[in-house]
């Protein structure tokens, strides 16, 4: 089993948020986004806390930091792309040739509109395509801050991500539209949205002044090929940094507070 925190720190120095998280959940591989941490200081902290092993694996990516407990030499980085924040890394883990983890930190709203994202998303997938051709492996594992909900076209339509709900759909490997055949992604997040689920209601809170406002969004992802997808044991958002529900995420109005992103959390058998 190993096991992955995604966190959007928002540019604050939280290694000990961090590593309590880390220490709680028994944390393989940690990704931060929007995070200005020293490497040496990040690995330090994780230490003081009793996760020994942790290194920094080299990458060229300027925006997404992973730090791992994997023997060294297991997380290779292989491709970067500095406009959409895409960083793949082979992870050695599992059956040869192992999986991909893709991290993405997409520029969000106000600055890019719902159509300059789906043509973002849509340039993803492209890439993503090539790089499984490339390295013949399609055991993606995507994941990352896309700033977009798991319902907006950028991640639906079957011209963009494809991300879809249900299992039993994406076994099906893809489906042809007009002609095109099109690959899915599983999107676990959809049984994370709203309050009957039992963490926070999404990973980002904002409650805009029009008239449309969804106040909690899915912004923070984790997305898998069918080939992968029965390998996902767990996903959650955390709002608490111990498992005890001590030190909380949240605010008196159950909002983001150290961070305006909240973490998630994966665990895959590999």
């Amino acid at each position: 089993m190993v096991s992955f925190l995604f966190w959007n720190l928002d540019g604050k120095p939280l290694q000990e948020p961090v590593a309590r998280l880390v220490s709680a959940c028994a944390v393989d591989i940690v990704i931060l986004a929007e995070s200005e941490i020293e490497q040496s200081a990040m690995i330090a902290t994780l230490q003081d806390h009793g996760r020994t092993g942790f290194h920094y694996p080299f990458s060229a990516s300027r925006k997404i930091q992973v730090f791992s407990r994997l023997p060294k030499g297991r997380v290779v980085d292989r491709r970067n792309d500095f406009l959409a924040g895409l960083n793949v890394r082979n992870l050695k883990v599992g059956p040869p040739p192992g999986i991909l983890l893709a991290v993405v930190h997409f520029p969000g709203k106000p600055g890019w509109h719902d159509k300059d994202q789906e043509e973002a998303a849509g340039q993803l997938m492209d890439t993503l395509g090539k790089i499984e051709t490339e390295l013949k492996n399609d055991r993606i594992v995507l994941v990352g801050d896309l700033n977009m909900n798991p319902f907006d076209p950028g991640m639906t339509s079957s011209y963009k991500l494809h991300a879809v709900m249900s299992r039993t759909v994406a076994r099906a490997g893809q489906r042809k539209v007009q002609g095109k055949v099109c690959r899915y992604f599983y999107n676990p997040m959809w049984s994370c949205f709203g309050d009957r689920n039992p963490g926070p209601p999404g990973t980002y809170y904002y409650a805009a002044s029009t008239p449309v406002s969804y106040f909690w969004h899915m912004w923070d992802q984790v997305l898998l090929r069918p080939s992968i997808m029965d390998a996902l044991m767990e996903v959650r958002i955390l709002d608490s940094l111990d498992d005890d529900g001590r030190g909380s995420l949240l605010d008196g109005n159950g909002r983001p507070t150290l961070s305006d992103h909240l973490p998630i959390l994966f665990r895959l058998n590999l």
